[in-house]
């Protein structure tokens, strides 16, 4: 996080509704979706390093929530 200033992550349902966003800060998810914790799936997420240059590269991926 250090290395990108402008750091942009977002994190999405298996629907692609966002689930959660921040920018410029780490500020790790915790599993919750409005302080609930957030149902088992699939979610993913996309890594902008860097929001003034080249909008959409960066690193993306998913996670799976089993509880």
């Amino acid at each position: 996080m250090e290395l990108y200033p402008n750091i942009e992550v977002n994190i999405f349902n298996r629907w692609g509704n966002l689930i959660k966003k921040y920018s410029n800060v780490y500020d790790p998810w915790d599993g919750k979706i409005n302080g609930v914790d957030a149902p088992s799936g699939t979610y993913f997420y996309v890594i902008n390093l860097d929001q003034s240059e080249k909008k959409g590269e960066g690193v993306s991926g998913n996670v799976s929530i089993v509880r």
